[in-house]
């Protein structure tokens, strides 16, 4: 589904031939053909393949029949082993699959479902350490910005070699997330300015100025200009929108980010509030521009201050990594006047968790005229625990940024570390 390019299509058909789902599908006598005796008892076990079926016509949509760690425990084998057969069974039955009759391939790519695809490809590259993934998302938004990006504006879908049809509001809101992501994958700062770009396109060719949220289309059609105010199989434009402007609030230092986003907020809460089930990407992106986010990884006094948070299951200890921009610093945990702010750690419902934090360094500054104790560049906290947390567990960092000349606000943020079972790697 990756065109030549590096962006997404848009779609297969369901149907091959006349029948729905018959290159998806499988039965008994279908894997007993594809594979050898064994292979195919051992499929028909992990896969759920019955005689029923789970389908039409008694085939069966694979899919694990329980969770892998019961199949390996039932099938009295080693996890690597249980992974490797499986392994070597879907290759051979993608092999056997391609003699079928394939379903049609929509090759349009549709600017906003790419957006959506490279801020999965970019947080899934982060957090399994992916170069696939990477390579993915990077790929893509270089085809969005150079291929879609024309005078000014996103175009709709590329099909072809042409882009096409003028970008609609949604393709603005979810093309800037896009590039925030990958920006928070590499650290690349041209991504967040591309964001910046789109939104800045997004507010001046959207927005209903009276009432602070955005039209689907630049343009009116015969019934006039319509909105998209509700959530459904995917969030809605405004919502996308409302969500791109809680990030860029927390990663850049231009104020209108906030003061969009609460215009927003102001136009879509009261839908939001009255049908939550219908709005809960809105909800989402709400808490984000109001509380801030609550994940692992956190952007603190506009974008100068990036958190990373990491448990290691082997130590039951969790790093917090804290990177600072070129010029800026927090104060130490101990600072040399009781009138600045002191960078401190804790841990959630674990008053005896033990905070480490690195030596601090002494360096006297344009607007005070004493040595201060501050941290700069890149520096690791850690927090040991005493013990094992079931699901996750959550810290709060507070910081003060400062400069050579300037103090920012000090800044508190919840960060939420998912547990594994397993240490990293």
């Amino acid at each position: 589904m990756t065109s030549p390019e590096g962006g997404f299509y848009s779609a297969r058909d369901a149907d091959s031939g006349e029948e729905e789902g018959t290159f998806y599908v499988w039965n008994n006598e279908q894997l007993e053909q594809a594979l050898s005796k064994d292979d195919a008892a051992f499929a028909e076990k992990v896969f759920g393949v019955t005689l029923k079926g789970n389908f039409e016509g008694g085939a069966t949509v694979l899919h694990f029949a329980k969770t892998p760690e019961k199949l390996v425990k039932e099938l009295n084998m080693e996890q690597a082993e249980f992974d490797a057969r499986v392994d070597d069974i879907r290759a051979k039955l993608t092999k056997a699959r391609a003699g079928r009759e394939a379903p049609i391939r929509d090759e349009k790519v549709v600017t906003a479902w790419n957006g959506m695809m490279i801020v999965a490809f970019a947080e899934a590259a982060a957090e399994l350490d992916e170069p696939r993934y990477r390579d993915a998302a990077l790929k893509a938004g270089a085809f969005m910005w150079e291929k879609m990006h024309v005078n000014g504006g996103l175009k709709r879908a590329y099909f072809e070699g042409k882009a096409a049809l003028d970008g609609q509001q949604e393709d603005h809101a979810f093309g800037a997330l896009a590039f925030i992501a990958l920006h928070d994958l590499t650290g690349d700062k041209t991504w967040l300015a591309r964001a910046e770009t789109l939104i800045s396109e997004m507010v001046k060719q959207f927005r209903d100025e009276e009432a602070g949220d955005y039209f689907m289309t630049a343009s009116a059609n015969t019934f006039g200009k319509a909105k998209a105010r509700s959530d459904a199989g995917t969030p809605s434009g405004n919502s996308a929108a409302l969500e791109a402007f809680a990030k860029l609030a927390q990663r850049s230092a231009n104020p209108d980010h906030r003061i969009n986003g609460e215009a927003l907020l102001a136009a879509v809460s009261g839908i939001a509030v009255k049908s939550p089930q219908g709005n809960a990407y809105a909800l989402l992106a709400a808490d984000e521009l109001l509380r801030g986010g609550a994940g692992p990884r956190q952007f603190l006094s506009k974008g100068v201050v990036d958190v990373n948070a990491a448990y290691n299951a082997s130590t039951r200890e969790v790093s917090v990594k804290v990177k600072l921009a070129d010029g800026w610093h927090i104060n130490s945990n101990t600072p040399l006047e009781d009138f600045f702010i002191p960078t401190k750690l804790s841990v959630e419902s674990s008053g005896d968790a033990k905070i480490v934090y690195p030596a601090h360094k002494t360096q006297k500054l344009g607007f005070h005229d004493k040595e201060l104790a501050l941290f700069d560049g890149t520096v690791e906290l850690k927090a040991g625990l005493a013990k094992t947390p079931e699901k996750a567990v959550t810290l709060e960092l507070r910081v003060q940024a400062c400069s050579d000349k300037i103090c920012l606000e000090p800044e508190t943020a919840q960060l939420r570390v998912p547990v594994h079972e397993k240490p990293a790697g």
